[in-house]
């Protein structure tokens, strides 16, 4: 890891960011819907992950490339402070979700 890759990661520790569980659509900190939709694709149980996953081709965008956004959160984790993880192409961030 670089310096600047350790400044990025420190933009977001500490930072809150919330999910539109119906939809997938995160906003905050941490975003998945930039000209793309979300899709749901696990609501999450006591038993599976809440998962959405995004995608964007570099046609569709603004030609910076492809994209793929997918968050996991471990729903099925028995406490109120829930475990995700957030990927965005092979950048990973990880934490803790709690309902509201």
């Amino acid at each position: 890891m670089s310096a600047s890759d350790s400044n990025f990661s420190q933009m977001y520790i500490g930072k809150q960011f919330t999910v539109e569980r119906r939809t997938g659509l995160m906003a905050g900190a941490l975003k998945n819907s930039y000209f793309t939709k979300p899709t749901v694709i696990d609501d999450g149980s006591t038993g599976n992950a809440f998962m959405v996953v995004t995608t964007m081709r570099a046609d569709q965008g603004v030609g910076a490339g492809s994209m793929v956004y997918v968050l996991t959160i471990n729903e099925f984790t028995e406490s109120n402070s829930k475990p995700f993880i957030y990927l965005i192409n092979s950048d990973a961030y990880l934490g803790q979700c709690e309902h509201f």
